[in-house]
């Protein structure tokens, strides 16, 4: 079959692609066995496989005919970078790798760029790395370089996985090239995303490549034109940060360098760090006698011999250094609800893995707060211990008030699945399996402030309804949910009064995103 007749074919399969991963998502939240959760981590990464394949083949018929365009709109590079490992941290911590982003501070916020398109590079690579690395890390380093007197961004994605023997290197980036492995029991894919990636880069201004070296891992790079729209990545120091101690325990180079550069970032001067429990205890204890106990210490929940709740319990047991405020590092879904208690009683809060910048400083920020010195009518205890444990839930800030939200689609799987990620983000939901069902709603309904519509709906398309909708003087936000990521598309969904468009298939951190 011409493969320009299957696009319409595999845009219609995103649709059951989204069944199958929304209702494995729904099934890992439930109360499984450690066999009954292997097999739901299996059917989430196999669904993730034949979601990449899909859009492979589609970008591969975009790019032959010459119709991959670019959209290049200002957009939050940190943000985006950290997006990318959102989606893939699971799985990357199932195989128990670290992930880690490095951002030189010469790096703008913001740049102008298509960061659809940015994201679908680095995922790519990203993806790439994940396949053939089964221990160690992988970290996207981003810096910025001359060339021929024009600045450009560089992005380099390392891994510590088998590598790529140099005489396969200059053949990576063609079609349907594939680099086998013994590790690699699920298959090489289409061996068509290396050469997208190119494809892109290419259509970027930039270039594309494989750094030298065989058999300790690899790194691919890529170098686009900066176009700027902010100023480099520059923070105001933090309150009294330069007093303050703080010690960084994890076992992994990569994390104690990412952490200890941030901290860089925001004023913090003396950063100090270990590789196990008891090289933590040593040090805390060597402060103390010192007479300059540490004052914020970072602990990886995973770590050998002695684990980060076994160091908590040890620290708090021992009077002389148990005046530290301790924050636990967890890997991104693997914090149930019996850890959240004993971080209640242990700790002064916790932040996911891999770290992200802005959360960070979210947590030094409100910890420092209740270092002033303020009445006790202004600052309680509870406060400051609610206040810090408050920072994140779900990776994001704690949501003061219950938006109401609408979910209109007419499969009944997916309408439930959008609804469950809804309500465990916090959102009261409505919902409607029509078109015109969502036009009564939102009559019966005014304070509704979020739609996720279904375009394709058996009464009226949801084109129609957002249009009908709109009309009727509702000011919300409204968020297309589609099959198909054209360009063209987007903007016919716009125009007809949504705001943006959720992809399918879609996860969790996808829906809190758009949220």
């Amino acid at each position: 079959m011409n493969i320009s007749r299957l696009a319409p074919i595999l845009h219609e399969v995103r649709t059951p692609i989204q069944t199958i991963i929304g209702t494995a998502e729904l099934l890992k939240g439930t109360n499984l066995d450690p066999e009954q959760q292997e097999y739901v981590r299996q059917l989430i990464f196999s669904a993730d496989v034949l979601h990449m394949l899909v859009n492979d083949i589609l970008d591969y018929e975009k790019s032959r005919k010459g119709n991959l365009r670019l959209e290049e709109q200002p957009c939050d590079l940190i943000l985006l970078v950290e997006q990318v490992f959102d989606i893939i941290s699971i799985e990357a911590y199932n195989k128990g790798l670290e992930l880690a982003i490095d951002v030189n501070p010469s790096v703008p916020v913001q740049i102008y760029a298509d960061s659809m398109r940015l994201l679908q590079l680095l995922m790519n690579l990203v993806k790439n790395a994940i396949k053939f690395t089964t221990k160690g890390y992988i970290v996207i380093r981003i810096h910025t370089e001359e060339v021929a007197e024009k600045p450009f961004l560089v992005f380099r994605v390392i891994d510590t996985g088998i590598g790529i023997p140099n005489n396969k290197k200059r053949s990576v980036f063609q079609e349907f090239v594939q680099v086998s492995s013994p590790e690699n029991t699920l298959g090489g894919g289409t061996g068509l995303g290396l050469a997208i990636c190119s494809n892109l880069v290419s259509l970027m201004g930039g270039t594309i490549g494989v750094a030298d070296g065989e058999g300790c891992g690899t790194e691919f790079w890529f170098k686009i034109p900066l176009k700027p729209v902010s100023a480099a990545l520059i923070y105001d120091p933090l309150p009294n940060s330069l007093d303050k101690k703080i010690l960084v325990v994890d076992d992994s180079s990569i994390i104690q360098e990412t952490i200890t550069n941030y901290l860089k970032l925001f004023g913090f001067t003396q950063v100090y760090c270990a590789n196990s429990g008891q090289e933590a205890l040593e040090l805390m204890i060597s402060a103390y006698n010192e007479g300059k106990k540490f004052d914020l210490v970072f602990i990886d929940m995973i770590l050998p011999i002695m684990d980060g709740w076994r160091l908590a319990s040890e620290i708090n047991g021992d009077k002389r250094i148990n005046g530290s405020k301790l924050f636990l590092m967890v890997p991104e879904g693997q914090f149930g609800g019996e850890a959240k208690m004993k971080a209640l009683s242990w700790f002064n809060g916790y932040l996911y893995k891999p770290i992200k910048i802005a959360l960070l400083r979210q947590l030094l920020e409100t910890s420092l707060v209740t270092d002033l010195d303020l009445p006790d009518a202004e600052v309680s205890s509870a406060e400051k211990k609610s206040s810090v444990l408050s920072v994140q839930k779900e990776g994001v800030l704690c949501c003061q008030e219950t938006i109401d939200v609408l979910c209109v689609d007419d499969h009944p799987i997916n309408l439930k699945i959008l609804s469950v990620f809804l309500s465990d983000l916090g959102y009261n939901v409505f919902t409607a399996s029509t078109g015109r069902g969502a036009v009564t709603v939102i009559a019966e309904h005014p304070e509704i402030k979020i739609v996720f519509m279904d375009i394709q709906l058996p009464d009226i398309l949801g084109t129609e309804a957002a249009s009908i909708i709109r009309e009727n003087g509702y000011s919300g936000s409204m968020i297309a949910c589609s099959a198909n990521s054209d360009r063209e598309l987007n903007r016919e969904y716009e125009a007809s009064g949504f705001d943006m468009t959720l992809v399918k298939p879609f996860k969790k951190q996808h829906v809190r995103c758009r949220a």
